[in-house]
């Protein structure tokens, strides 16, 4: 899209996809106002008139970042679904812009899965409620209901139980059962690609049947895409070649293993391998691949950095690289530190611009310590839960304060 108001009007294809989906998908609106939104920065090249500020013009920006992301997102579907490679990657360019192979696999994805009106209608309105559960009103209203979650796939979860949104009521009952099975039984696919998530999340793919295994992996991958889309709306900066191979990787080993408790060490060893990390070391092995892959690292001279600050600190992150290798199988839970991603990229982009000499050294010195320390503390106040399961270590203020001062991470108070 261009900047400026009167550009839409010579963009109206895809302001009318978004016009489309809020007339077909009531639920869209939800996403402007107050929202959770997610807590990672997306610089922008120069200022546009986004989706949300032309259809809502009474909005402020941070009511209309999870619409935008949205609605970019519905956009980006269309590109992929017309093999619009182009516009796809307009704001791509150098070593990982996403090759044109790997933009056609993506497409064949959809286009072979999603090959009826009524199966591209489902995956549409996945992806518009996908970040329901981020809503302020949303959330009070489970709150009403003495109802807690965790996160807004949680809350989403919980919505549907109670019957509250309006779409649902329109589906087939087949695909009411699917989307609600993806729900209960499902992944976060976009935790998985990041090495966020434990091993223990995959323990119920089995209860997938193969259509619903690609209805959780086509509305991940389209919802990254869009994840920039409150700051860039000309195609994805974000579903580059580093992003695509992981989400390749991750879907093969959803295939390969389902469900089973083998399935996230296929994946990571998958990326390992592909990063070409040296390491020999399984637990160490797995620490850097995660670490890689939250911070979104794919070049062998950042690896590389990766690998000598856990060599140079060796004995200091025992207990960080021990829970990267704990599963959430046996005697304790594992723990998922959500956020960790952002909270890390955050850094990152504090000490580029702040012109450190080695913004990733940087980042790690500050943010592997601080994970480590959030861990401990975790451990300490839920010491006596055992048994198989996982523990959700919030971070969102945390990465919230990382994008101001990484400094701000001394202060954090795990709770």
């Amino acid at each position: 899209m261009g900047s400026g108001t009167q550009e839409f009007a010579d963009e109206s294809y895809e302001l009318g996809i978004v016009r489309g989906a809020l007339q077909r998908y009531p639920e869209l609106t939800e996403l402007v106002g107050e929202t959770v939104f997610s807590p990672e920065s997306h610089a922008s090249a120069n200022e546009q008139q986004t989706f949300g500020a032309t259809l809502f013009p009474d909005a402020a920006p941070d009511q209309l970042i999870e619409f935008d992301r949205t609605a970019l997102s519905l956009v980006l579907l269309d590109e992929v679904f017309n093999g619009d490679y182009d516009k796809f990657t307009e704001s791509q360019a150098g070593p990982n812009k996403l090759p044109k192979e790997l933009f056609d696999n993506i497409g064949d994805f959809y286009r072979t899965n999603f090959d009826t009106p009524e199966k591209r209608d489902l995956l549409e309105y996945y992806i518009v409620i996908n970040d329901i559960g981020k809503s302020q009103k949303r959330l009070a209203q489970l709150e009403e209901q003495g109802i807690e979650v965790a996160d807004h796939d949680e809350a989403l979860t919980e919505l549907l139980k109670l019957g509250t949104l309006p779409t649902m009521d329109t589906l087939s009952e087949q695909d009411r059962r699917s989307l609600e099975n993806v729900l209960t039984y499902g992944v976060n696919v976009g935790q998985l690609m990041q090495g966020e998530s434990v091993d223990y999340d995959f323990r119920d793919l089995n209860n997938l049947s193969e259509f619903e295994r690609n209805l959780m992996l086509g509305e991940a991958i389209i919802d990254i895409a869009g994840v920039a889309g409150a700051t860039n709306q000309r195609g994805s900066v974000v579903l580059n070649r580093p992003t695509a191979e992981n989400f390749l990787l991750a879907a093969g080993a959803i295939q390969r293993q389902g469900g089973s408790p083998e399935m996230y060490d296929d994946f990571l060893s998958s990326k390992a391998e592909l990063l070409d990390i040296a390491e020999t070391d399984h637990d160490t092995r797995r620490a850097i691949t995660r670490v890689c892959l939250m911070a979104r690292l794919n070049t062998p001279s950042d690896v590389a950095v990766v690998e000598n600050y856990f060599a140079q600190t060796s004995g200091q992150n025992d207990s960080f690289i021990a829970e990267m290798c704990e599963t959430g199988y046996g005697d304790k839970p594992a723990i998922l530190p959500y956020y960790s991603p952002a909270v890390i990229s955050n850094a990152l982009g504090f000490y580029k611009k702040a012109g450190v000499g080695n913004p990733l050294e940087a980042t790690l010195a500050k943010v592997i310590p601080f994970l480590q320390r959030s861990i401990d503390e975790t451990r300490a106040i839920h010491a006596d839960q055992h048994g198989n399961g996982v523990l959700t270590l919030q971070l969102r203020d945390a990465a919230l304060a990382t994008a101001a001062n990484p400094d701000e991470l001394d202060n954090v108070v795990i709770k």
